[in-house]
């Protein structure tokens, strides 16, 4: 890029030169955006995308109903069937997954002060 931008007026007219300190400018600053660009790719590219049912894993939700010992709750913007595994869950509480067993998640009261984080 710097050559180009040397090489863009001709040599016969030094009047309309390019000063070389606007040429080391602006190859610093595309360059360093360049850079910048390519550590967020690879950083993205080394991320483990996490998806299907660990995916669920962990997340809050909020109980439809009673979950007592089975009730809908809505999970990542999606009803699910949840099944209680410690106590009764009443309706409005958030719920956390602890497993996924085929289309029914296992859950367990949330605890106080937990962000709906996955409720869309």
């Amino acid at each position: 890029m710097a050559l180009g931008l040397v090489l863009l007026v001709p040599s016969g007219y030094p009047y309309l030169a390019i000063s070389r300190a606007v040429i080391a400018t602006i190859v610093c600053i595309i360059g360093g955006g360049f850079l910048l660009l390519a550590t967020a790719v690879a950083a993205t590219l080394r991320r483990k995308s996490i998806t299907g049912t660990s995916a669920l894993e962990g997340t809050i939700g909020q109980a439809l109903a009673d979950v007592a010992p089975e009730g809908p709750i809505r999970l990542a913007g999606a009803i699910w069937k949840a099944r209680a595994v410690g106590p009764s869950i009443e309706k409005g509480a958030s719920v956390r997954v602890v497993k996924v067993q085929g289309l029914t998640v296992m859950v367990e009261p949330a605890q106080q002060g937990t962000a709906l984080h996955s409720e869309a």
